[in-house]
Formats: structure tokens, sequence, C-alpha cells
């Protein structure tokens, strides 16, 4: 059985309760942001690829000898 007689130690847990939950939602936000950026950086690493991609076509295709 629970004993409520310590009252001050429940009113000192609830407390902590909602500490952690603050941070915890804090961190929620934070992980969106990154989540974000992480996003804007992984389409613009592709942007990069295909240019790359398309710049090497086309040195290739410039150091073909002509018929």
């Amino acid at each position: 059985m629970i004993d409520f007689s310590d009252k001050g130690k429940a009113e000192e847990n609830i407390y902590y309760l909602k500490e952690q939950r603050e941070k915890l939602r804090a961190l929620r936000k934070k992980m969106k942001e990154m989540e974000g950026s992480l996003d804007a950086s992984i389409e613009a690493l592709e942007k990069v690829a295909k240019i790359s991609t398309k710049l090497k076509e086309n040195v290739i295709k410039k150091k073909e000898p002509k018929k």
C-alpha cells in the first residue's frame, strides 16, 4: 500500500516530473529544428551531386575526339 503521509516527498516528485516534462518538450523542439536543418542539408547535397555529375559528363563529352 502507498504511504501518503509524506506529502513533502510527493510534492517534490511532482515538481521533478513536471521539470522533466519541460526538458523533454525542449528536447523535442530542438530535435524538430535539427531535423529541418538536416533535411535542408540533404537537399543541398543532392543538388550539388547532380550538378557535379552533369559537369563531369560535360567534361567527358568535351574530351572525346571529334569525328
